[in-house]
């Protein structure tokens, strides 16, 4: 016995949407910098958010920026970022490279993305707080924030508000 057809819905738009997301977003490599940029200026310099007009809080960010500088691991980065009004230049580096960094007494922390994941609503981003921790014994996981961006009209969004955890 086959399955009944389901019946097709309905593609008109609601007379009240003002915008509607475009079908399941393909994401660009420039999409993707695009979307990370506006994550770290809302992180970074304190930038609302387009589409949710809120400001992103990452927890553990005063202990990521300690030494006057902001280190962004180039894992799952999608260009290079420019945060202006940021208070704090930004370094890119390996995760390699700042398990190195880290002094025998003391811990180097920096910030990283993770791969986005993409759903049929918009695209999740995470940035996330990591630490090389002293003598090169490995990493820990710090706060995190993800926000999910949808494209409105040829431009990205943020859609709702961000979703923190802290270790």
């Amino acid at each position: 016995m086959r399955p009944k057809p389901r019946a097709a819905r309905s593609s008109r738009r609601s007379p009240r949407a003002e915008k509607q997301p475009e079908s399941r977003p393909a994401v660009s490599g420039r999409d993707l910098a695009l979307m990370q940029q506006l994550l770290l200026r809302s992180v970074l310099a304190g930038d609302p958010l387009p589409g949710s007009g809120e400001t992103v809080r990452l927890a553990d960010l005063a202990f990521a920026t300690r030494d006057g500088k902001v280190l962004l691991s180039d894992a799952d980065l999608g260009g290079r970022p420019s945060v202006p009004g940021a208070s704090t230049p930004i370094r890119i580096v390996t995760p390699a490279s700042a398990a190195r960094e880290a002094k025998d007494d003391q811990a180097l922390a920096y910030l990283r993305f993770h791969p986005p994941q993409i759903d049929a609503d918009g695209v999740w981003l995470m940035l996330s707080g990591e630490m090389a921790a002293p003598g090169g014994a490995g990493t820990m996981g710090l706060s995190s924030v993800r926000v999910k961006f949808r494209k409105v009209d040829g431009a990205w969004e943020a859609v709702g508000g961000p979703v923190a955890s802290a270790n």
